[in-house]
């Protein structure tokens, strides 16, 4: 008999609500019931090679931690990145390139596990961060043109300090409109005002 896992269908009505991680711990328990019984050799069978590697490297992770392989506490996982960047060094001061993208990727993989044990996620933190670096480099573009000047003509001296002014001036994040409340609300009527 297969077995459903849309939250809608398929399981007791008469079930307790849960919070999202009791929810996701039973959901990742009823998935590694199906991989059990299709004979899956590893608990990361079935998580797609060709996901992007940001949303890949938390599937791994998130699979290794439901059976217990995980940090105990975030400030591990910090020390964890800074070993990772602490290798980083080492790999760039030998100079081999195989070695140092070893690294680089080791230390992307720890930070996406910084993320994750965060809460946030690290997709929408670099797209974040990208588009914070355009307002920031689109400022120095601006206050160069303003002054009669390209980047191309600009010392890196003269960027940097337009830099450091972009960093005091222009707005961290573009602020996101309210969500509406999840309440509904009653719509009145005009006999409501009679």
């Amino acid at each position: 008999m297969a077995r459903l896992r849309d939250p809608e269908r398929g399981r007791d009505p008469n079930a307790a609500v849960i919070d999202t991680d009791q929810q996701t711990a039973a959901r990742e328990a009823h998935k590694t019931k199906d991989r059990a019984d299709a004979n899956a050799t590893s608990i990361l069978d079935g998580i797609a090679s060709a996901l992007p590697a940001l949303l890949r490297a938390v599937m791994l992770q998130r699979r290794a931690a439901a059976v217990g392989f995980d940090w105990a506490a975030i400030g591990a996982v910090h020390d964890a990145v800074r070993g990772e960047l602490d290798e980083v060094g080492t790999a760039l001061a030998a100079g081999e390139a195989t070695h140092i993208a070893e690294e680089i990727g080791d230390l992307l993989f720890a930070c996406v596990n910084l993320a994750r044990f965060a809460r946030v996620d690290p997709e929408s933190a670099l797209r974040s961060a990208n588009q914070k670096f355009q307002r920031r480099f689109r400022y120095i573009e601006q206050r160069l043109q303003a002054q009669g000047q390209s980047v191309n003509d600009a010392t890196l001296a003269e960027m940097d300090a337009l830099w450091q002014e972009a960093k005091r001036n222009v707005p961290r994040k573009k602020r996101a409109p309210k969500a509406p409340s999840k309440t509904k609300r009653r719509r009145h009527s005009p006999t409501d005002l009679c």
